[in-house]
């Protein structure tokens, strides 16, 4: 990603190609806090090896703060990718956002996060949901989503998906029979809408 543009964050005025930022080049200020946003996402779609241990790496309050910082770096880019407008995860210990966190990681590399999170309804029964995954492009269409679920089911039985799903996460689960058959409607709909 970073190999394939043409023009370097000083020669750029507007937008930058890489990261998406839109800054003024002239202003010490934006090209500090530009610099910052384009490491961040640099280091996010193309990781390095930290020396962590493939599979999934659990986060929670007590895990190190890069780590954390990651993870929250993961979910931006989940964010800004299906523009949603909440952050899915925060490395902030004080912003209480329940549930559990992973990190997945590959060659040493964390490729990609994922959380789970109990849901109370008012018109359905309280359950464990799928609620995010994101991996970084290179790693997708390698089995992840298949992976992630039968991490997810294993330790929750019983756990569906969190709506609203990306058009690949649909795609998924319209044609899984280890999903419940509302949920998988919903996903053949929305398979069908696309």
């Amino acid at each position: 990603m970073s190999r394939n543009y043409a023009k370097t964050w000083k020669d750029w005025s507007g937008g930058c190609p890489v990261c998406g930022l839109t800054y003024t080049a002239d202003a010490e200020e934006d090209r500090r806090y530009h610099r910052v946003t384009h490491r961040k996402v640099l280091e996010t779609y193309e990781p390095r090896p930290e020396g962590l241990a493939d599979g999934f790496l659990r986060i929670d309050s007590d895990s190190r703060l890069a780590l954390r910082n990651r993870l929250e770096n993961i979910g931006r880019m989940f964010r800004h990718e299906l523009a949603f407008d909440f952050l899915p995860y925060c490395a902030d210990p004080e912003a209480d956002l329940p549930g559990h966190h992973w990190l997945i990681v590959k060659d040493r590399r964390p490729i990609g996060g994922l959380s789970v999170r109990w849901r109370k309804y008012s018109d359905a029964r309280p359950r464990w949901v799928w609620a995010w995954v994101w991996v970084i492009p290179s790693e997708r269409r390698n089995g992840w989503m298949e992976r992630c679920w039968e991490m997810v089911r294993a330790e929750f039985p019983g756990i569906d998906p969190e709506f609203p799903l990306s058009f690949a996460a649909a795609k998924f689960f319209a044609g899984r029979d280890d999903v419940p058959q509302d949920i998988r409607r919903r996903a053949q709909k929305q398979v069908e809408r696309a």
